[in-house]
């Protein structure tokens, strides 16, 4: 992987454009995806990252989510404190708690659809 620091985005578009050609694609995800519902209802916002990610290279529904403070996201003095990664480690925590009986009822739905065809 090659990091390049430039001085206008649209030198590190060209540059990605060459050296990463598919990690530009936008990444998307219906607002009604359980991952998003679980979310918002966490409190969790929605938002345009202004970073770019290997999410760029998923072929699925994604989201990009981490603890800390974007506006020092790839920055020169880049940095995260204690307190935002046990933050985010909670946060994960209670998403994935919401999200275990959304999947189990997905699961419960399609074995009925078998059982009923």
């Amino acid at each position: 992987m090659i990091f390049v620091r430039s001085a206008t985005p649209d030198d590190v578009r060209s540059v990605m454009l060459k050296v990463r050609p598919n990690v530009l694609q936008p990444s998307n995800i219906d607002l009604l995806h359980p991952v998003v519902v679980a979310g918002i209802e966490l409190g969790r916002k929605t938002y345009l990252s202004p970073t770019s990610s290997d999410q760029g290279w998923l072929d699925m529904p994604s989201v990009k989510m981490g603890p800390g403070s974007s506006a020092r996201l790839h920055t020169a003095n880049e940095f995260i404190f204690v307190e935002e990664i046990e933050e985010g480690i909670g946060i994960y925590i209670r998403l994935l708690q919401a999200l275990v009986p959304i999947i189990a009822g997905l699961q419960f739905a399609e074995g009925q659809e078998s059982r009923l065809s």
